[in-house]
């Protein structure tokens, strides 16, 4: 469970979006990430593990989306997948057909609540906590 809260990322003053690791990995680091980023370069400190994420953002260059701004959202389909590039890419490219097939990516805009819950569901998005973890109540 310690491991765990150190892992939590924290709410902290903006860092380098970029640094390379001692294997050369350019990673770009989302400003809110500190304790997790250091756990990642631990991972990326391993030539093996560093050759695979860079293969993977090579792999899957001809589907780019602007979510892979954050290498940390690279990262985890290849630490999901053991360090495997290939099986990373192919479990990757299935997951954003997936989101087309299902229209993920536009169901805030298209979703239409019904009355009787927007009337009588009390509710919702409360703001953040301490820690700037989104808060929702659910009665």
């Amino acid at each position: 469970m310690k491991r765990l809260r150190q892992l939590t990322p924290q709410p902290t003053t903006p860092v380098s979006r970029s640094t390379a690791s001692p294997n050369g990995v350019n990673f770009q680091f989302p400003s809110e990430h500190n304790a997790y980023s250091q756990a990642v370069l631990q991972d990326l400190m391993d030539p093996k593990k560093a050759r695979a994420f860079e293969r993977l953002k090579s792999n899957v260059a001809d589907i780019w989306r602007p979510e892979f701004d954050d290498d940390f959202y690279l990262f985890r389909w290849v630490k999901a997948r053991q360090f495997d590039a290939k099986k990373a890419e192919q479990m990757l490219r299935d997951h954003l057909e997936w989101r087309r097939e299902f229209r993920a990516d536009a169901i805030l805009e298209e979703f239409a609540m019904p009355t009787v819950l927007a009337d009588y569901y009390t509710g919702g998005f409360c703001g953040h906590d301490r820690e700037g973890r989104p808060v929702w109540y659910d009665p």
